[in-house]
């Protein structure tokens, strides 16, 4: 069973990077050209526990040429810097990228778990590319995940709030998937609850949490 489970995770994992791609165009009369770069999920970033995905051209061959000679680009969150950017190789090694040729663009905006498109945030221009990105589409975000994002509904109650082990829900007719976040929108704990069912939070670090439900009720609780 155990083995059977991890193959179809494997295989899940498979089909996401296989389907998970970004477009990308830009610094088009410098470095790059007038041309699309696909970029596909290749890996994520660890910030603090906060997961982020990491988009690369691919395959990594050096096969597209471009002004600045032959071109790979990545978009990768910077966790020094806490930034997206857009990096550049041009000299390879072949199969294995060396993205210290030159950051394109920057944007501070710490969307999850995807990179933010043209209308979240600024992508800006790190002193490579004058001409600004023109096409960013595919996995990309137009918001972020907070507090705000959530209809708070004031029949539910959980209780004991603050927890150090254990939340319990008040307020529910039927069992009812249920997901846990964090306060930046990254999927911590997943499963299904019914009414005054436990729900084990011991593992969680101390802080905010919002536990949403399928059909989109939600409540915030701390963990202390």
């Amino acid at each position: 069973m155990t083995k059977n489970y991890l193959t179809f995770l494997f295989l899940l994992f498979c089909i996401y990077n296989m389907n998970a791609q970004i477009t990308f165009q830009g610094c088009t009369n410098n470095a790059l050209g007038n041309q699309n770069f696909v970029l596909s999920a290749t890996g994520t970033t660890s910030d603090a526990g906060t997961i982020r995905n990491t988009y690369e051209s691919t395959p990594s061959n050096f096969t597209t040429s471009c002004p600045a000679g032959v071109c790979e680009i990545r978009i990768i969150w910077n966790s020094t810097a806490s930034r997206w950017e857009v990096q550049l190789d041009n000299d390879g090694p072949l199969g294995s990228p060396d993205y210290s040729t030159a950051v394109l663009y920057f944007n501070t905006t710490p969307s999850v778990p995807n990179p933010p498109d043209l209308t979240l945030g600024t992508w800006q221009d790190a002193g490579f590319c004058p001409i600004p990105i023109t096409t960013l589409t595919g996995d990309v975000q137009s918001s972020t995940l907070s507090v705000n994002s959530f209809n708070l509904e004031q029949e539910f109650k959980i209780y004991p709030n603050p927890s150090n082990d254990f939340i319990k829900v008040l307020g529910l007719n039927n069992t009812e998937a249920y997901s846990i976040y964090n306060i930046v929108g990254f999927q911590l704990k997943k499963g299904e609850v019914s009414n005054n069912e436990s729900i084990n939070v011991k593992n969680l670090a101390n802080g905010i949490y919002l536990l949403r439900f399928k059909n989109g009720k939600s409540y915030k609780f701390i963990k202390k």
